[in-house]
């Protein structure tokens, strides 16, 4: 709608011609009034602009949608509750992100993006921190799996305490990161809300 109104409004700095396109008793022959054809090539920039910048918005959109929608997945680990995200999940997701980021970049360059481009510019900052922070967390699941099986209830914690405190710090944060993940599975949500 602003954007509609920016136009307009342009149109009739340009034409010298005032248009009340809100009125209910706005007509065809209202347009037809005004010297459109003395400036048919800025008018028809002007359209140009319009279509181009309606089909940003429509991909932005598109792209704001889709990553309202996705959420992450968990999986059970031992008897300790849902601690892991879904690996296979999370590579689809990570592949998304990039495709949107591709998707992003493009309408970036696009030069009638600049009624979008905080929109976008604000995206792009967070899907790629929500892929950085996916991959670190898949990262640290896979030591943490790992590590989780040396210390937690083996001979190996008594042999290195000070090790095995460690590790506890270290698992106390990761479940207290996968808890809030649990609370907010929104992807771009979890990884970068509160930023």
């Amino acid at each position: 709608w602003y954007q509609r109104r920016v136009r307009g409004e342009r149109i009739s700095v340009l034409t010298g011609h005032t248009f009340d396109f809100e009125s209910d008793t706005f007509m065809l022959r209202n347009i037809m009034e005004a010297p459109l054809l003395q400036f048919k090539e800025d008018i028809e920039d002007i359209c140009i602009s319009a279509v181009k910048e309606k089909d940003i918005e429509a991909k932005l959109k598109q792209v704001i949608s889709e990553w309202n929608h996705e959420e992450l997945t968990f999986s059970q680990f031992k008897n300790r509750g849902e601690l892991l995200l879904k690996g296979q999940q999370v590579s689809d997701i990570v592949s998304k992100m990039e495709d949107s980021l591709m998707m992003l970049g493009s309408l970036m360059s696009n030069r009638y993006n600049a009624p979008f481009k905080k929109s976008i510019h604000k995206w792009v900052t967070q899907l790629s921190s929500s892929t950085d922070i996916i991959e670190s967390w898949m990262s640290v699941q896979n030591l943490w799996i790992y590590l989780e099986a040396v210390f937690v209830g083996g001979d190996i914690a008594k042999q290195l305490p000070k090790e095995a405190k460690r590790f506890q710090s270290i698992d106390k944060s990761w479940v207290k990161i996968m808890t809030r993940a649990h609370e907010t599975p929104s992807v771009v949500s979890c990884c970068v809300g509160d930023e």
